[in-house]
């Protein structure tokens, strides 16, 4: 399933290409990502911050698949 801007995170390949906008996920940089940029933004936010801690984890150690 597609979000308005292309986005589209069912795979992890979906979910690394990115959308229409690019990449939205910086391996190994999480402050650069659009992707928690977005959910650290208070109207956005739909993780609980230990969730979005997890993603920024994940993302700072390279955002690999498995």
């Amino acid at each position: 399933v597609a979000a308005s801007g292309g986005l589209n995170v069912t795979t992890y390949a979906d979910l690394m290409k990115g959308g229409k906008d690019g990449a939205v996920i910086v391996p190994n940089d999480s402050a650069n990502s659009l992707l928690v940029k977005i959910q650290s933004e208070k109207h956005y936010f739909n993780l609980t911050l230990d969730e979005l801690a997890l993603v920024k984890q994940w993302i700072d150690a390279g955002a690999l698949e498995k």
